[in-house]
């Protein structure tokens, strides 16, 4: 393990500096995909021990996004500069009408 540690670590984290541009969490990262390729070095096929740990760097930066994932609040129009837009339902209703059957379906509520 310590041969592809050496040999894998500038691939796996200059991987995850592209993905995340910042330094210290690439590092962070990139110390995750290691422990937890340890763990399943029994299971390994052998390989390429690249694409392999690549795999393995991947899933830890979607579970580390998953794990993060925050909700913002969308900005008022006031703060954007943009006026409210103000729609009548009339126009929807007229607009949905003129939407082919299939499309149309897809935007309304049954």
């Amino acid at each position: 393990m310590e041969e592809l540690y050496r040999e894998h670590w500038p691939l796996v984290c200059g991987f995850l500096l592209r993905r995340t541009r910042d330094p210290h969490l690439a590092e962070d990262l990139a110390q995750e995909t290691f422990v937890k390729a340890t763990r399943a070095l029994l299971g390994w096929r052998g390989g390429n021990a690249a694409a392999w740990l690549l795999t393995i760097a991947r899933n830890v930066l979607l579970d580390h996004v998953r794990r993060n994932r925050r909700e913002l609040e969308l900005p008022s129009p006031d703060e954007l500069g943009v006026p409210p837009l103000h729609v009548a339902a009339m126009d929807v209703r007229d607009a949905l009408e003129r939407l082919p059957e299939q499309q149309r379906r897809l935007l309304t509520v049954p």
